[in-house]
């Protein structure tokens, strides 16, 4: 892909089917265009052409306001892009810092604070000084006065690698990124502290941008963890300026079970907490975060089984909506009850200390927002029948799930597109959800204006 051509962590290993399903953004060879139309519900739908190849990046499109979006993925060579709206045309640019084709690994997200403001991040590697190897970078891409602008990113002091042939140095990664305003923003992720020669010794990462300026520092880790061992942290939540909540997980190198645990800020201070598991909750997951407030929070970890814990005054508790419901996300308003979806698509609305499910049509979970208190949006995608002969494989009728005075709706948009992907709702009522479709590449965009 060049700039400016015309017309948006295997989190879930062990479910492989629901992860592609719900988070997966390629399409399938030899798929048909996806079919433009109108819904009849209020939403718009088209198709926008990007390019060969393209494929939508997970927790990476927002739309801070009405008529401008931003959707993060990669070229038909895996490198990084941008696919934005603005002025009610579409286009697609490279963004900077990438390096060489294969070395681009993977976004952490994307903030924008507010329209033609944008911050992402994302690891690069690049040629090694000597015969070892590569180098992994941080690079931190911010959008701002309508260019894209990449700077690396520090790591701590501490920050090494093994030294044997192919090590990666401090083989760093960003994971989850939240940003206030361009220029004061939190990431988290780990890197390799290099206190060994053949094994990784990884460290929790928090990355911080003060008035634009950015400065590393390893995450603390609780008491009782081993010497050497893997720390990573996974999702950040950060309600307001100065309170941040990361979920994070360790093991030792000579083990296979995690721990989790949560990195809670107050100001300038990170404190440590594990969570309550059982055995059986402890296994080669990872996990997800969503606040209200300080001490006011829900965590998801993806281990042995499925765990979804509730913070209450700085005390974590397990909390199931159902007896088998197996939670794929957590999404929390500033005020208001929390929502939680199943790998089936089932809605778990937060009331009081217990939970209200609602059932859609047999559905497969994409992605949700919630703008306001009682007004989320959910994507879904109901799975195509297999008798119909012109569906492939990965295919489906995409759903959206519309909450409003605490009731759910569900609106079919159209047949032929692929997996459900993203929506991003800059008010209630005011929604963009997008897919992959067709065999170009195309973005399929919903739009509800309200």
């Amino acid at each position: 892909m060049h700039a400016c051509r015309g017309h948006l962590h295997s989190a879930w290993a062990r479910r492989a089917a629901v992860a592609v399903a719900a988070f997966g953004m390629g399409f399938a060879p030899g798929a048909p265009p996806a079919a433009a139309s109108t819904a009849g519900s209020g939403w718009t739908v088209r198709s926008v052409p990007v390019g060969d190849g393209f494929s939508l990046s997970p927790n990476a499109f927002q739309c801070p306001g009405v008529g401008w979006c931003v959707a993060l993925g990669t070229d038909e060579d895996g490198l990084p892009v941008a696919v934005m709206l603005a002025g009610g045309a579409w286009s697609t640019t490279d963004l900077p810092g990438a390096g060489a084709v294969g070395s681009f690994q993977g976004f952490a997200g994307l903030a924008c604070p507010k329209v033609g403001d944008c911050v992402t991040a994302f690891t690069t590697t690049k040629a090694a000084p000597s015969d070892i190897g590569t180098v992994g970078i941080l690079e931190i891409d911010t959008y701002s006065g309508g260019t894209w602008r990449a700077k690396d990113a520090p790591l701590p002091t501490n920050a090494g690698g093994p030294t044997n042939a192919g090590g990666l140095y401090a083989n760093p990664s960003l994971s989850s990124l939240v940003c206030w305003s361009v220029g004061n923003c939190v990431a988290v992720g780990s890197y390799n502290l290099g206190q060994g020669t053949n094994v990784d010794n990884l460290a929790g990462l928090i990355e911080t941008d003060s008035v634009g300026r950015w400065s590393a520092a390893e995450a603390p880790q609780p008491a009782g963890a081993p010497t050497l061992v893997e720390v990573k942290l996974d999702k950040v939540s950060c309600p307001r300026v100065g309170s941040c909540t990361a979920i994070g997980s360790y093991r030792p190198q000579t083990g296979f079970e995690y721990t989790f645990f949560t990195d809670q800020q107050a100001g300038s201070r990170w404190t440590t907490t594990n969570l309550p598991l059982a055995h059986e909750d402890t296994g080669n997951g990872t996990g997800m975060v969503s606040c209200q407030a300080a001490g006011d929070c829900f965590a998801l970890v993806f281990a042995g089984t499925d765990g979804l814990y509730a913070e209450s005054g700085g005390t974590w508790a397990k909390t199931r909506p159902a007896p088998n419901f197996n939670a794929v996300n957590v999404t929390c308003p500033p005020t208001g009850s929390c929502v939680s979806v199943s790998e089936s698509g089932v809605i778990a609305t937060r009331v009081d200390d217990g939970w209200a499910l609602t059932r859609p049509p047999a559905s497969l979970f994409g992605s949700g927002t919630c703008p306001a208190p009682g007004a989320c949006t959910l994507v879904l995608l109901t799975v195509a029948p297999a008798s119909a002969g012109e569906r492939w494989a990965g295919q489906g009728v995409p759903l959206v799930a519309t909450q409003s005075g605490g009731l759910w709706s569900f609106k079919v948009l159209l047949a032929n597109v692929d997996r459900s992907s993203a929506v991003s709702c800059p008010a209630v009522g005011k929604c963009v959800a997008i897919w992959i479709g067709g065999t170009r590449g195309d973005v399929v965009v919903a739009s509800h204006l309200g």
